[in-house]
């Protein structure tokens, strides 16, 4: 396959991954809201662990389109499963540690300023 049907491919998927988090969010975040109605949403959190397991998932998918070999390819999905699966995950959960490591992680300065203002406000909820 070549690289720009493999470009296209993990685009289109990236948007579907992301429009499909959207109810997720919701979902989540309404489950949540209905054990723990005094706390604040936490929708941002839900999609940002998301993308982060999305990003996961896109790693694995170019590396797979790619051809590469498969030992390769277990490796590479061993590392993103490590560095943005699993972190995503424990996002969804409320890990402060795994709020943090996306942040920064995310290589985004303006990520950074609204994960630290938004996380700012709920830190206390976080485990």
């Amino acid at each position: 396959m070549d690289n720009s049907t493999i470009a296209i491919i993990t685009a289109l998927t990236y948007v579907v991954l992301t429009i499909v988090q959207i109810p997720v969010v919701r979902y989540f975040d309404h489950r949540r809201l209905l054990s723990a109605p005094s706390q604040e949403t936490y929708r941002w959190g839900y999609f940002l662990g998301l993308q982060g397991m999305t990003w996961a998932i896109m790693s694995i998918l170019v590396m797979a389109l790619s051809g590469s070999d498969i030992r390769i390819i277990f490796q590479v999905s061993v590392g993103t499963i490590a560095v943005w699966g699993y972190p995503g995950y424990t996002v969804i959960q409320r890990k402060k540690w795994a709020w943090a490591w996306l942040t920064i992680l995310s290589m985004n300065p303006v990520l950074w300023i609204v994960n630290y203002r938004y996380g700012k406000n709920r830190w206390s909820e976080f485990h």
